[in-house]
């Protein structure tokens, strides 16, 4: 006789939307279709997709937008410290010093 290979399954349970049943899902499908919004089907038949944002997706792009305040910020000292330098040359010629 074969012996038994056992192991625990972590399940996220889940309602679909167009029949109302209940299943569970593998817990790291879950995260994966929650974080890809890829498509999957109930035990029905039919075609599911989580579509929110997830929380993941929300901090990169905050995290990008970030990036980019500070990129045109780091951009704009640079130029007024060139433009300061420029009036001040500008001055000296001027006034011959």
């Amino acid at each position: 006789m074969a012996d038994k290979l056992t192991f625990p399954i972590e399940l996220e349970q889940d309602t679909c939307c167009s029949c109302g049943i209940v299943f569970a899902i593998p817990k790291d499908k879950y995260s994966h279709l929650k974080e890809k919004h890829g498509t999957f089907y109930c035990p029905n038949g039919h075609q599911l997709v989580y579509n929110k944002e997830s929380l993941t997706d929300k901090a990169n792009r905050y995290e990008a937008a970030l990036k980019k305040i500070k990129d045109i910020q780091i951009g704009a000292i640079f130029n007024k410290a060139q433009l300061e330098l420029a009036i001040e040359y500008a001055d000296r010629a001027l006034s011959g010093k």
